[in-house]
């Protein structure tokens, strides 16, 4: 937890993520912030787990504002289906899926799964790091938050995550849910991101009432586009 005051906004990790992952997302926004990090064999392992437990964070923090990043912001799709006036403010960052798990990310996922439970860590992390855009790959910022991203998926709770994950099940099978959610959302997305898709941010912020979108131009924002990224968000959260 960083700062204090109002507003309370509750931050969401992806795949593998960790608390170090989700601060630069925090800067400038004002009030409290409080990050999430999944860990323990009672882990949440699903979509409707993490909607769960991320629900029940934000009742204890008294959290009115939220963003999700990747899988967090999945999982906050389904939570905000789910209870559509628990927010005032959310932010849907870098969506990977929404009503349709892509069959190449489901692909993906599977090697993932595998390379994990052979404990093979290394390997993995190559393939997470893979997934970053090209001129920010051999940086050792992306180097060592890729490897802790695979030490985690490679723990039982991750090994189960990434199973249930490959099986096809979206983050929201009905679309049409989203119409009654009252929360201002912001989805954020980049040009050039495979794993993150623009189609896939557009057609969830045409899902809501009071949704809007943001599209980078480089698939690296927090690297090329950090002055700008910081104000948009902090800007919306501040409402």
């Amino acid at each position: 937890m960083n700062g204090s005051g109002s507003p309370v906004s509750l931050y969401l990790p992806g795949l593998g993520g960790a608390i170090p992952h989700l601060r630069p997302l925090a800067g400038g926004v004002a009030g409290t912030r409080v990050f999430c990090e999944l860990s323990g064999l009672d882990a949440p392992d699903d979509y409707a787990g993490l909607a769960a437990a991320f629900d029940r964070a934000a009742a204890a923090c008294g959290a009115d504002r939220v963003l999700g990043v990747s899988l967090g912001a999945g999982a906050l799709l389904r939570l905000l289906a789910q209870s559509p006036e628990r927010f005032a403010r959310a932010v849907i960052y870098q969506p990977s899926a929404f009503d349709v798990a892509p069959p190449e990310r489901l692909a993906d996922l599977q090697v993932y799964h595998r390379l994990g439970e052979a404990g093979d860590v290394d390997e993995l992390a190559g393939l997470l790091n893979d997934e970053l855009p090209a001129d920010v790959r051999d940086a050792p910022q992306s180097r060592a938050a890729s490897h802790t991203r695979a030490a985690r998926l490679a723990r039982p709770e991750g090994l189960r995550l990434l199973k249930n994950l490959a099986a096809g099940e979206p983050p929201l099978a009905d679309p049409s849910q989203l119409q009654a959610v009252t929360s201002k959302v912001l989805v954020v997305a980049a040009r050039d991101d495979h794993v993150h898709p623009i189609d896939v941010a557009e057609r969830i912020a045409a899902a809501f009432p009071y949704g809007e979108l943001h599209v980078f131009e480089h698939p690296a924002p927090l690297w090329h586009a950090r002055k700008e990224l910081r104000a948009l968000l902090s800007g919306f959260l501040a409402g």
